[in-house]
This record gives C-alpha cells, sequence and structure tokens, in this order.
C-alpha cells in the first residue's frame, strides 16, 4: 500500500509569496511579504458560490478566506510585536487597490491561465 508523507502533501501544496510593500509606502517591496496556500476544494466552492453574488460578495469572501490560507507574513505591530493574521489582512483591504492586487497575485499563481501556462508562469 502505498502512503504519502508529510513532506510530500506540504510540498504538493501551492504556497504563493506576495511583496506589497511600495503599496504600502515602504522602501522595498520586499518590506511587506505575505505568504499564501491553495484553497481547499471546499473553500474554492464557497467562493465560487460568493462569485455568482457579484464583485462585492466575492471579495467579501476571499478577505473569509485570507485569513485561513495565510501560512506567513513578516508585518510588525511595532519592534517587538508580530501582527495577526487578521490585522494584516485588514491592513490589506484599507488601502485602496491592495486586496485587488494580492487577489490578482494569488489567482495567477494558484489557478494559471492556459496563456500564462504557455509562458511558463
Amino acid at each position: 500500500m502505498g502512503y504519502v508523507n508529510k513532506r510530500d502533501r506540504e510540498n504538493a501544496i501551492i504556497k504563493v509569496k506576495i511583496e506589497f510593500g511600495t503599496k504600502l509606502n515602504c522602501e522595498k517591496d520586499e518590506d511587506a511579504i505575505i505568504t499564501l496556500r491553495e484553497p481547499t476544494e471546499l473553500e474554492v466552492l464557497k467562493w465560487r458560490e460568493a462569485h455568482q453574488e457579484g464583485d462585492y460578495a466575492a471579495m467579501a469572501q476571499f478577505k473569509e478566506l485570507l485569513t485561513d490560507m495565510t501560512i506567513s507574513h513578516n508585518l510588525m505591530e511595532d519592534e517587538n510585536d508580530k501582527m495577526t493574521n487578521e490585522a494584516v489582512i485588514d491592513l490589506i483591504y484599507s488601502k485602496t487597490g491592495l486586496a485587488e492586487f494580492v487577489l490578482q497575485k494569488w489567482t495567477d499563481a494558484v489557478f494559471p491561465s492556459p496563456q500564462n501556462r504557455k509562458e511558463g508562469k
């Protein structure tokens, strides 16, 4: 009987590193990084349902999913304390266009279009 070990399972999950520091007026993009995992099948279905309701519902659902899909980030509350995932997501949604930027980067990596696959992206 075959098995899939933990390392293989973890390597099978797509992880997307998104740099966005300059969008928060930081000096470099790598000053603000979030790493997201791909969604589970149930999360995809939930997001698709929200998409059918319109853009607002889809973005609200994405915000809800982001907290669970956040693997890591480098944002600090102050010099000693790391921001919570929830605080990072709130920050991303507070800056006009940033949530859409994160969503686009994430979807391009997790659900590549046929054109991106041809170009090797």
